[in-house]
């Protein structure tokens, strides 16, 4: 039997647990007291709970990301229904991570040209942040570097292998995400390979000097392929250029033809080729640079002697041919003896007579020509050629 009473609810204190992380529950504690009442005598003492102007009896929460920023208070009541101040208020800032690790660029595996510079970057969401660590494979993990960024610079092959990002929460190291990758080292001996020769025009028996330039981190071993008696010597070397040279020679025909050059650097190799080719006469190169020119030239004299001659031929058939007569015209003979009309025959028509351009030209007086040769006598045609 409970005796009466006398006294006010405290103003409760709201506490819980432990820092709220999303995807965990999380209990609260209400606890409010009784003023000036003995504490044998105290009416029992009940609590309910607001999450966010939701009134509940529980006193835990599940937590997600969308209870950030939400208040959550308690207060206390009696038996007979007396109501305690609402206790302090407390607004939830969950604490969240590592979520959703990723590396950028993506893909689980990088290929990485030997020399050159290779660069990762691991992320994932946290709050309020995380730590990362990147860590090597030997034959465990081990760590590697520190950061959200993993670069290496000058990548050779021993830089190959597994590594993997981790990435832990400030707050609490027991949360982590990790990821892994893999770095492929790909074998470059030379980042540039320049033969100078690599082309030879020679003879028999005629040692020609080889020379290849090679730009590397690091100095490449060359060899033939092809067993010959020569090797490779480096002559000069620059600022990672590398020059070699070495000597071929063709003693019989079949030695001419392509001879293959390893370059290889750190087990890594490339095939580079030397091509051998037979000179027969280099005079005879040159003389062939003034005969074709002048084989055309009589070539095209040839052509034109030929059409000449063809024109020939056929003005002297024309001039062979057979003259034909008008039936009004009367032919009338050449004088025996040589006159300028002695160039062509005279044509006499019944009513004109027609001279030829020869005489139009000269214009000859009939009074001349009987007088021009002493052996011309005939008055009859010349009378005949005054009266017309």
């Amino acid at each position: 039997m409970v005796g009466s009473v006398s006294g006010t609810l405290s103003k409760p204190v709201l506490t819980y647990d432990k820092k709220p992380f999303v995807g965990e529950r999380i209990r609260f504690n209400c606890y409010s007291r009784y003023i000036g009442t003995p504490s044998n005598l105290s009416q029992k003492i009940g609590y309910k709970f607001n999450y966010n102007y939701r009134h509940s009896m529980d006193s835990f929460l599940d937590i997600t990301h969308s209870e950030k920023g939400k208040n959550v208070s308690c207060q206390a009541s009696n038996e007979i229904g007396e109501l305690s101040p609402i206790s302090n208020v407390i607004t939830l800032d969950p604490y969240y991570g590592p979520e959703d690790i990723t590396t950028l660029p993506t893909g689980s595996v990088y290929n990485v040209i030997e020399g050159e510079t290779v660069s990762i970057v691991c992320s994932a969401k946290c709050y309020p942040k995380c730590i990362f660590v990147w860590k090597y494979n030997t034959d465990i993990f081990r760590q590697y570097r520190t950061g959200s960024i993993l670069t290496i610079q000058h990548v050779n092959r021993s830089h190959a292998g597994e590594y993997r990002c981790r990435a832990d929460h400030i707050s609490d190291s027991q949360r982590f995400q990790r990821i892994d990758r893999i770095i492929n080292v790909q074998c470059r001996p030379a980042k540039q390979v320049a033969i100078l020769n690599g082309e030879i025009f020679t003879t028999l028996n005629k040692k020609e000097v080889v020379e290849i330039s090679v730009v590397s981190d690091v100095g490449p071993n060359i060899t033939w392929i092809d067993e010959t008696s020569y090797t490779w010597e480096r002559t000069v070397m620059d600022n990672f250029k590398f020059n070699y040279t070495s000597f071929i020679i063709a003693e019989n025909l079949s030695d001419f033809g392509t001879y293959g050059v390893q370059i290889c650097n750190n087990n890594c190799c490339i095939i580079k080729f030397i091509h051998l080719k037979q000179m027969i006469n280099p005079d005879g190169f040159r003389l062939l640079d003034y005969i074709v020119p002048i084989t055309g030239i009589a070539a095209g004299l040839f052509i034109l002697i030929l059409v000449t001659s063809l024109l020939c031929n056929r003005k002297r058939h024309v001039s062979h041919r057979t003259i034909k007569v008008a039936p009004n015209v009367e032919y009338k003979r050449k004088p025996r003896c040589h006159s300028f009309e002695a160039d062509e025959p005279l044509y006499e028509n019944k009513n004109t007579l027609k001279v030829n351009n020869h005489s139009e030209e000269q214009q000859p007086s009939y009074e001349n020509l009987r007088t021009e040769d002493k052996n011309c006598h005939d008055e009859g045609e010349y009378a005949n050629l005054r009266q017309t």
